[in-house]
């Protein structure tokens, strides 16, 4: 479609298929590289879910795959540390309060416990509201997985 828009400009019958292709990709790879990083891919996210009826029941969004407690995934945002340096308070997702266990738990991506952090636990559910953690990941790992590093 860019060839054809682009050969019926007024000189833009002097460029081969081969130029035109390479030039629109390297365009479209670095706008859209720029966007993601630059937060909008999450922001255009969060506009179509609230203005487009039946998206979200269309899209199968990280938030959903994060919350299934039974099968060991849990998201949501720190919100008490208990006095146990081991234990935590967090509110998911679903605005439901937890108990995080982490006496044994791999804390990925550089990241500390702290009140308001957004995180992501891979665990098991030990009764109703309480979460014994094995790993915990910040909310937002892509763009460190992109680089290069480990989540």
């Amino acid at each position: 479609m860019a060839y054809y828009n682009f050969i019926h400009t007024k000189r833009g019958y002097r460029f081969k298929f081969i130029s035109i292709l390479l030039i629109s990709l390297i365009i479209s790879v670095t706008l859209g590289t720029g966007l993601y990083f630059n937060g909008f891919s999450e922001r255009l996210e969060n506009v179509f879910s609230e203005k487009i009826p039946y998206y979200n029941k269309l899209v199968y969004s990280c938030e959903e795959q994060w919350m299934q407690p039974k099968r060991g995934l849990l998201a949501g945002t720190i919100i008490e540390i208990g006095l146990p340096e081991n234990s935590f308070m967090l509110m998911d997702l679903n605005n439901s309060r937890w108990e995080i266990i982490a006496s044994n738990v791999v804390w990925k991506g550089k990241i500390t416990p702290a009140t308001g952090l957004k995180i992501k636990l891979i665990g098991k559910v030990i009764n109703d509201n309480n979460f014994a953690a094995m790993e915990i990941r910040p909310w937002q790992g892509k763009r460190r997985f992109m680089m290069g590093e480990n989540r």
